[in-house]
């Protein structure tokens, strides 16, 4: 159904009890082309039977009906699988694009901490980077920078 701004009133119309049968023809063409009934307002997706059985013995009042009509499309369902595993390939990409920026805002951590103690002390061991480090951060560093020197 549509979110609705608590400060609107539906008309005496709208708060009518509904036909549901004006449903009914959306699941006749879908159930006839073979294809989904898709909810663009929440993004559900129904089999034809489905849709059918969740409305048929609910009670709807004209808003409902009219929110419904104006919100389900039909679809066919390998659209929704299509777009499904476009979604997780984003959010893959949005997530390496997250990671790459952490390791590189602590890679440059871990250098600045570097520089800092080969300037303050002349040298920095591996034994003084594990006072702040693990062996895997140290490790990734050395391998991702060229800078780092390991005079020991």
């Amino acid at each position: 159904m549509r979110i609705v701004d608590p400060e609107f009133r539906l008309s005496i119309q709208q708060q009518k009890i509904g036909d549901k049968q004006k449903l009914m023809p959306m699941v006749k063409e879908a159930l006839l082309h073979k294809v989904w009934l898709y909810n663009k307002l929440n993004g559900n997706w129904y089999t034809p039977e489905e849709f059918q059985a969740k409305y048929e013995n609910t009670e709807l009042n004209n808003y409902q009906i009219n929110s419904l009509l104006d919100n389900m499309v039909l679809r066919d369902p390998k659209g929704g699988n299509t777009a499904y595993h476009k979604a997780i390939d984003q959010k893959i990409e949005q997530l390496h694009k997250e990671i790459n920026e952490l390791r590189r805002k602590g890679e440059a951590f871990l250098n600045k901490v570097i520089d800092y103690y080969q300037r303050k002390i002349g040298f920095c061991s591996i034994q003084d980077l594990h006072y702040f480090f693990s062996d895997k951060e140290i490790y990734r560093c050395m391998n991702a920078t060229s800078s780092f020197s390991n005079p020991s």
